[in-house]
């Protein structure tokens, strides 16, 4: 039953789990692949998934699935989201998914709250891809189950050339020794780093992406044990590993090596128990 359970294509009711596994913190639900995401500014928390005392069986199919898969270190599960405009009481609302297994073995677990769909609707286009992390579920037996997610939405979010560049736009002038065009654009920006050769956008993508890890709030505090690392910092730190002979690409692969010299440079960057 387990077996046709997560690998079949219908979705039954899931065998009972033990009250006391309903309340657990994920980390291991996948994203698309087709886009680079990062947490919304604006949603940079858990957000409540609303509606699912209308879809108890639904919502108890994909937390026990979500539970078993994560026990198992299968990680094969996720939330999609669906805006929903033609909703008679909200054009704005915004449907909440779950799946287990592959994506197309889906179903609805409730919507994001008014408020938040209001706010997605006013600040980001239409045609912007979503999606959500899943970050908390909690189903004790005869209560109400809770969902957490964080929204999600591609790196790059399309931009106009009154768009002020952002500080990581301005940190590929200063990491490569360039000079910072006063009144840099977004526009402009993204134009010039793609005008450059791809052994400089290779370069420049590990530089982003090695500090991106290092300053994710979880990674930082929970696996690496550090404070924050500032632009100029993360500068000298790497400034320093290639004068020991560090290729980006080789620190991409280990960030610890990263992490290492940086408390080396300031062992008071490391958090304190």
């Amino acid at each position: 039953m387990v077996f046709n359970w997560l690998f079949g294509t219908k979705t039954p009711k899931p065998e009972p789990v033990k009250e006391e596994a309903y309340g657990i913190d994920f980390r291991n639900s996948e994203l698309p692949a087709e886009h680079k995401w990062k947490k919304w500014d604006k949603t940079n928390k858990n957000q409540a998934v609303t509606g699912v005392t209308h879809r108890l069986d639904e919502v108890e199919w994909f937390i026990g699935g979500a539970i078993l898969a994560e026990e198992k270190g299968q990680g094969r599960y996720g939330i999609h989201l669906i805006r929903e405009p033609s909703n008679p009481y909200d054009e704005n609302a915004i449907q909440v998914w779950g799946w287990l297994n592959e994506p197309e073995n889906k179903t609805q677990i409730g919507y994001l709250t008014k408020d938040e769909a209001k706010s997605i609707a006013k600040d980001l286009p239409p045609e912007t891809p979503l999606s959500a992390e899943l970050t908390r579920l909690f189903m004790p037996e005869s209560k109400i189950p809770w969902i957490g997610i964080k929204i999600l939405v591609p790196k790059i979010v399309k931009a106009t050339k009154f768009n002020p560049a952002t500080p990581m736009q301005k940190e590929f002038y200063k990491y490569f020794g360039l000079k910072l065009p006063k009144n840099l654009s977004y526009e402009d920006a993204e134009k010039f780093l793609y005008e450059q050769s791809s052994e400089m956008r290779d370069e420049w993508k590990a530089y982003e992406d090695i500090f991106e890890e290092i300053n994710d709030p979880e990674t930082r505090k929970d696996l690496y044990g550090i404070k924050k690392v500032s632009f100029s910092f993360y500068r000298s730190i790497i400034e320093e590993l290639k004068k020991d002979g560090r290729a980006l690409s080789e620190l991409a692969d280990d960030v610890d090596l990263v992490i290492d010299k940086a408390i080396e440079l300031n062992p008071d960057i490391e958090l304190k128990e």
